[in-house]
């Protein structure tokens, strides 16, 4: 009987070390490997910096002006509903329809980096999020390094890698501001003279300047591209065509290239010369003030 006993176990085990050897069931079964590039392995590749700014001055605080609005309002909609777990699929096909119509919208792409991270998709964060970033600096550059709906894509090499490109682009925005001097704007009587003549002016060095300089700062009536229109200004009470050389303010409703328009701009630019941390900023002025006080209250 003990002998019967042993065989029968000595058989069992046999068969069990068969069948695990030959997987132990159906590999269809097993959930399939979570999809992650946050761990060890090769650090993703330096971001070249992208070109920087926007090619309309409503990009930088207006969303609503586009074409793509409709469908990203759709996606803001789908981000704020309440008492549910968000739906990262319905915002990311919103988003993605919103750029189809305007891939500047920088909402949209906003909100589709945020839906590529919370969907795991890390690689296809970048792209979107650099855009918006380059575009708008002050604005994306600053919020997403603590933004919650980011945080899984900025624990991986991508997110170090798109931080890492960030903070050049922050130092190159300082360097340029300390960089810029008297020379980076110019005051004339009568460039941008069109719609209001004879009132004088200090803006930007933009292309217009440029190519009037180059050309010899001919009068008007001889100036380079003089009459061609550079855009369309839309607003709620009319539609006027912008011609070169006009004085106007690029407002959210104009739409064409800004570079070519007056970008009004003063010289305190000139004045920065370094870049300090604002606790030490604080205590220079507080300094420069006593010392002006305290000149000023003695006696004659």
């Amino acid at each position: 009987m003990t002998t019967q006993r042993s065989s029968l176990r000595a058989l069992t085990l046999i068969v069990l070390m068969a069948h695990a050897s030959c997987g132990g069931g159906k590999s269809e079964d097993k959930p399939p490997p979570p999809k992650t590039d946050g761990g060890p392995g090769p650090i993703a590749p330096p971001i070249a910096i992208p070109k920087s700014g926007v090619d309309r001055i409503e990009r930088m605080n207006f969303q609503w002006g586009s074409v793509g609005s409709r469908e990203y309002a759709k996606a803001l909609v789908a981000y704020a509903a309440k008492g549910k777990p968000r739906d990262w699929n319905a915002i990311k096909g919103f988003a993605e329809a919103s750029l189809a119509k305007d891939a500047q919208h920088l909402g949209s792409h906003w909100l589709l980096a945020a839906a590529h991270a919370q969907l795991g998709d890390h690689a296809a964060v970048v792209d979107h999020l650099v855009t918006a970033i380059a575009a708008d600096f002050y604005n994306y550059g600053i919020k997403f390094a603590t933004a919650e709906d980011l945080k899984p894509f900025l624990a991986t090499k991508h997110g170090a890698a798109v931080q890492e490109l960030a903070g050049k682009i922050r130092e190159d925005y300082k360097q340029r501001v300390i960089a810029a001097g008297d020379e980076s704007t110019i005051y004339t009587e009568d460039l941008f003279d069109v719609f209001w003549p004879d009132v004088p002016h200090r803006t930007l060095k933009a292309r217009t300047y440029a190519e009037w300089d180059a050309a010899g700062r001919p009068p008007a009536g001889e100036r380079p591209h003089e009459g061609e229109p550079i855009g369309t200004n839309r607003s709620p009470f009319r539609e006027v065509e912008i011609p070169r050389y006009a004085s106007f303010m690029p407002t959210p409703w104009f739409e064409g290239d800004v570079d070519l328009g007056p970008m009004w701009a003063g010289e305190s630019a000139a004045l920065v010369d370094a870049v300090l941390p604002a606790g030490e900023i604080v205590r220079r002025i507080a300094a420069e003030a006593d010392e002006v006080l305290a000149r000023v209250s003695r006696p004659e």
